[in-house]
């Protein structure tokens, strides 16, 4: 704290505030603004900074009455962006909408105001939330325009992308994301999107391709290699990669690697009603087209029961039914009274 007598002691306890923000040490932060706040309730930002320090600590409702207090105070851009932010939290996108709004008009009357590209990109996040893709596509392309290049950007954009079914430019979007941070965990949304979009457009050695490096990148942040992993903590690693990797190889009619990627599934632990009867229809599909019916059979059965509980993660798979061996088809009619499509 500064000693100077004539400094006042609101803005002595603002500067410590802003200092334990700096340190991350957002409980000791809001303890101080809140004091400046007791002294001096008419200055902004003891209002805002305390903001930041319950959004982190996620006392969304609180930072937003903060924020509300500062705009009443003064009507400032990085106040609209920071309660958008924290009504985002809430999943209000409608009221976040309205505020990074009312921070566009203050960026059309300064252009050059610092950060602006904050703006775009937590506005964009907010359209895509209202299903105005098209919109966040403007916003994320205007954010990286300004200067807003870290892998995140490229990821929502190439969510925007995905979502109008513009494919090409979401793989080119993921494919950025990850060139720019390869190793940050929140990139197997994107290693998991380029398996499904390549699996879309048949492309099933770029399937193998980025199923191999998202199942590497889930064991380097969820297995620290001192303990041997129980089969809830395996199934969280190994998510729909073993499937991915099955079904590429199938499609590559690879029935043996097929077979060896599938075999690593554990069906002791079941957790995952969506991916569990696609996993289930491909091991059937491989052992069957490498001639174990019975086994082949026993796994069906599974896909069925599972079939009854969930909808399958890829509709795609499903069509591997029709593409059995015509004496697998027998026996599945003839066991479980199975109708084909042909």
């Amino acid at each position: 704290m500064k000693k100077n007598p004539d400094y006042p002691k609101w803005k002595l306890f603002l500067d410590l505030g802003t200092r334990n923000l700096e340190l991350d040490e957002n409980e000791s932060a809001i303890n101080v603004l809140s004091k400046s706040i007791s002294i001096k309730q008419d200055n902004y930002l003891s209002f805002y900074y305390r903001a930041i320090a319950q959004h982190r600590m996620k006392n969304y409702l609180l930072a937003i009455e903060d924020l509300k207090k500062s705009l009443e105070l003064k009507k400032d851009f990085y106040s609209y962006i920071q309660i958008g932010i924290s009504y985002n939290n809430t999943y209000q996108y409608n009221c976040a909408l309205k505020n990074y709004n009312f921070a566009y008009k203050l960026f059309c009357k300064n252009s050059k105001i610092k950060n602006s590209n904050q703006l775009f990109f937590h506005r964009g996040i907010t359209l895509y939330e209202l299903k105005k893709y098209q919109h966040s596509i403007y916003d994320f392309n205007k954010a990286i325009k300004l200067g807003f290049d870290g892998f995140d950007v490229f990821q929502n954009r190439g969510f925007g992308y995905l979502r109008l079914k513009k494919f090409d430019n979401a793989l080119l979007d993921f494919k950025e994301s990850i060139k720019r941070n390869p190793d940050n965990i929140n990139l197997l949304k994107c290693y998991e999107q380029l398996g499904l979009i390549n699996i879309k457009l048949n492309n099933f050695n770029e399937v193998i391709k980025y199923a191999k490096e998202g199942l590497l990148l889930s064991f380097k942040h969820y297995w620290d290699k001192k303990k041997k992993l129980t089969n809830a903590e395996l199934e969280h690693i190994n998510k729909a990669w073993l499937l991915f990797l099955g079904f590429a190889n199938i499609k590559l009619n690879n029935y043996e690697k097929a077979e060896y990627w599938l075999d690593k599934v554990n069906f002791l632990y079941i957790n995952n009603l969506d991916i569990r009867p696609c996993e289930a229809l491909c091991r059937a599909f491989t052992l069957s087209k490498l001639g174990k019916y019975d086994e082949a059979l026993y796994y069906f059965r599974w896909f069925l029961n599972f079939k009854k509980y969930g909808n399958l993660f890829l509709p795609e798979i499903e069509e591997l039914i029709d593409e059995l061996p015509v004496e697998m088809k027998t026996i599945i009619r003839i066991k479980f009274q199975y109708k084909f499509n042909n």
